[in-house]
């Protein structure tokens, strides 16, 4: 919402319970929508893909046009800085299962920020797997 009315323009967001392909087809049909937008792939998805599986199943069950933009998302933009991963936590994250490793990325970075730490380390990541009781 906050990139959209940075551009001037207003947008109403709506939130749906389900499979996210299921409800983004039928809200667009509720809506007699003209065409659906969707990412080529989510923000968990392996780099490897050329479609993600929710894009995937909007463009062949959806009756209406499908737009599938290949720009990265536009909630990448943020003015939060980056952080550094040592290499012991690189070969740590390198051992998380691919479905998953989007989240215990974010999740491990949320906390550093939230800590002030700039570096995470591979005993950083033990600490807060240990935090989330994993």
């Amino acid at each position: 919402k906050e990139l959209a009315k940075e551009e001037g323009v207003e947008i109403k967001t709506t939130l749906l319970s389900g499979k996210p392909f299921e409800m983004i087809i039928e809200h667009a049909q509720k809506r007699n929508a003209s065409m659906i937008f969707a990412g080529r792939k989510g923000i968990h998805a392996e780099e490897s893909l050329d479609i993600g599986a929710t894009a995937e199943a909007i463009v062949r069950g959806s009756h209406t046009s499908v737009y599938i933009s290949t720009t990265p998302a536009l909630i990448q933009k943020t003015n939060k800085e980056p952080i550094l991963w040592s290499k012991e936590a690189e070969a740590t994250l390198k051992r998380i299962p691919p479905f998953i490793k989007g989240m215990a990325v974010k999740m491990v970075e949320e906390s550093a920020r939230k800590k002030g730490i700039k570096k995470i380390t591979e005993e950083f990541m033990k600490n807060v797997r240990k935090e989330m009781g994993l």
